[in-house]
């Protein structure tokens, strides 16, 4: 599945494509992360599920579709992350 394709099925409600999504970059964003901050594990969690659940808010509210997608949606992802990071 394209990153396309998935913007599309979750913005049209497919909470598997979601998972597909969440479970695929999950373990690389706690590995990015941890070597630009020094929180716990838990820490590192939380900031990964806040992040995947702004990428679905601005999906779902139609801010990010998958025509407007112009980088990879893991670039996308791990961008939001780092932006939480550094309000932290």
């Amino acid at each position: 599945m394209t990153d396309a394709q998935i913007v599309h099925e979750i913005a049209n409600g497919n909470n598997d494509a979601f998972t597909k999504m969440y479970n695929m970059y999950r373990t690389e964003f706690e590995s990015y992360i941890r070597k630009r901050y020094k929180g716990n594990n838990e820490e590192i969690i939380d900031l990964y599920q806040d992040t995947c659940v702004a990428l679905w808010s601005n999906i779902t509210s139609r801010r990010l579709t998958s025509t407007t997608l112009t980088v990879s949606l893991k670039t996308y992802l791990f961008t939001i992350g780092h932006n939480k990071l550094v309000d932290i």
